[in-house]
């Protein structure tokens, strides 16, 4: 049975909570637009009230319980959109496309982060962090061949997906119409996903997302997500994105995608941010105008120098909540790269290509939790190293242990890394949404990992 909610008044609620405030509590809730399971009204994640979760004081910093037994000695909460904390760096080569909390795109500037937002529902997801992809696709905001009978021209009916954008307003005139990209140049073999970002009144019936070529569907690849899911959408009188995954076949170079086919006479539908990358997933848009445009990978982490005042190679704990995408290797790295005597590296990792979290050592899997995560959902995960032995939980599941050669040694000049490789220098597939760390000085018990990974 729920507790009854109570006033703010009652709960001695402050829009300015400090260390202990509402975005670190099991009871606030962003989803549901900034409210809390107990105290009435709309709730600041920066506020405070007595009822803050006893549970969550541990996932505090807190200068007094520096490696004493109590709270992290490092306390990082990525859904404060702004500034990152001093001692992280953050890179990424080239521009990138987000959402802000109006649900607008933007374009973020080489090498400044991207807190993004979901499109629909103006929640936040946490700090965007995406692997390096390319669109393929030429003139993405106006790539279209029609035939049939069907206009197309650029419109400002709707309202743009972002600043600058050519929104393009399709209109059926006659039968059959269709609507379609198409690309060269695409590997054999390989998976790629296609996607738009489409607006449709309430009067239209059908639109889909299929892979096609010149002679008719002898197409010889596959598609993993069936272009029927499209037909009738429901989501309409806003802005929504398809998505199509199709691997081409042995010899497949080259081939169109359908946006739009069988519409009705009068039907008239908004097109805009066509991408094709070569992935199992589509990543964030990738403007291009008359050639191919890469977007280079984010990488957010502390360096060894930044790690010396308060990290202890010999014994300590790891949480972090994220979000990961990628729904075949999401190689989702806490703590990437410490030293050992015997030489080589160890690494702690949260999400394995199995989709567990997990404590690595050298490459090889120590410890993996059960069952796997969820992709595209909020995840919590907790590592644990001391005296050779090393543990995981995830999600508040069972804490699992394992035996980890040797101790410890000298940090690397990696040091910590969140959601990324860990070797610079090597691409690696790693996406999703950091959205909260902490670190001990001591290993948790197994009930606070449990405690401090429960959704």
């Amino acid at each position: 049975m729920s507790l009854p909610l109570i006033s703010k008044a009652a709960a001695r609620y402050t829009g300015a909570g400090g260390k202990e405030h509402c975005s670190l509590c099991r009871h606030f809730s962003p989803r549901r637009g900034g409210r809390c399971a107990r105290v009435l009204g709309d709730i600041s994640p920066r506020g405070w009230c007595r009822l803050f979760s006893r549970e969550m004081r541990g996932l505090v910093a807190d200068a007094s319980s520096f490696n004493g037994g109590g709270g992290p000695s490092l306390g990082l909460d990525f859904m404060m959109p702004g500034v990152l904390d001093p001692r992280i760096t953050f890179t990424r080569a080239s521009t990138a496309t987000y959402f802000n909390s109006a649900g607008v795109m933007q374009t973020a500037a080489v090498n400044q982060p991207r807190w993004d937002y979901d499109a629909a529902t103006r929640t936040l997801r946490g700090l965007l962090i995406e692997e390096a992809r390319t669109n393929v696709l030429p003139n993405g905001n106006a790539p279209t061949v029609l035939s049939g009978g069907a206009t197309i021209a650029a419109s400002a009916d709707i309202q743009p997906l972002f600043a600058g954008a050519v929104v393009n307003k399709h209109t059926i005139t006659g039968g059959p119409a269709r609507g379609y990209v198409s690309v060269t140049g695409l590997t054999a073999a390989t998976a790629y996903a296609f996607s738009l970002w489409l607006y449709v009144p309430t009067s239209v019936t059908r639109t889909d997302l299929a892979p096609y070529n010149n002679t008719g569907e002898g197409l010889t690849g596959t598609q993993t997500n069936a272009s029927a899911a499209y037909y009738n959408m429901t989501r309409k009188g806003t802005w929504q994105r398809l998505t199509m995954i199709y691997t081409t076949g042995a010899a497949e170079t080259a081939l169109n995608a359908f946006f739009m086919r069988g519409l009705d006479i009068g039907d008239v539908f908004y097109t805009t941010a066509y991408q094709i990358e070569a992935g199992a997933f589509a990543t964030s848009y990738v403007p291009t105008t008359s050639a191919a445009v890469t977007r280079a990978q984010d990488r957010c982490s502390i360096s060894a120098a930044n790690m010396a005042p308060w990290f202890n190679a010999l014994t300590g704990s790891w949480f972090a909540e994220f979000v990961f995408q990628n729904p075949t290797s999401p190689n989702i790295r806490i703590l990437a790269s410490l030293g050992q005597p015997a030489g080589g590296s160890a690494g702690m990792v949260f999400v394995d290509p199995a989709q567990h979290v997990a404590q690595y050592d050298g490459g090889t899997a120590l410890v993996t939790t059960s069952p796997a995560l969820v992709v595209n959902a909020v995840s919590k995960g907790a590592s644990t190293w001391a005296a050779g032995t090393g543990q995981v939980c995830g999600n508040g599941g069972a804490v699992l242990s394992g035996a980890m050669p040797g101790g410890f040694g000298t940090l690397s000049t990696l040091g910590v890394c969140f959601l990324i490789p860990s070797n610079p220098g090597v691409t690696d597939n790693a996406t999703g949404y950091l959205r909260r760390v902490s670190y001990w000085s001591r290993a948790l018990t197994g009930a606070e990992m449990q405690t401090v990974t429960t959704l």
